[in-house]
């Protein structure tokens, strides 16, 4: 089985640190990121590295609800299985979105 990682903020700093050292050790990507020219570059340079992986690149604001719920749609169709590394933001938001509005003010 593939090992499956996806990483919200990988185009700087300690998520592209993670990025590099996940790849190395043989993960297949979803990369996580609002800036699409930083991700697409990232993500070329990902492939050329490690040609026999597969990096996904998905665009969200995470403080944008309509790009979460877009990301969560996109990456559900792009994977059925993965792990949440770096922080796990976009599992909590987008449970949070599927509650009612009611049991949204009592969370």
């Amino acid at each position: 089985m593939t090992k499956k990682a996806l990483l919200t903020g990988s185009t700087g700093g300690l998520g592209h640190e993670m990025a590099l050292l996940l790849a190395a050790d043989g993960y297949d990507l979803i990369l996580l990121n609002r800036n699409k020219g930083k991700a697409s570059a990232q993500q070329a340079m990902l492939q050329s590295k490690f040609p026999k992986q597969r990096f996904d690149s998905v665009q969200a604001n995470l403080m944008d609800i309509d790009d979460i719920r877009q990301a969560s749609h996109d990456i559900a169709l792009r994977r059925k299985e993965m792990i949440w590394q770096k922080d796990s933001t976009l599992g909590r938001v987008w449970r949070f979105c599927q509650l009612s509005i009611k049991e949204r003010l009592t969370h």
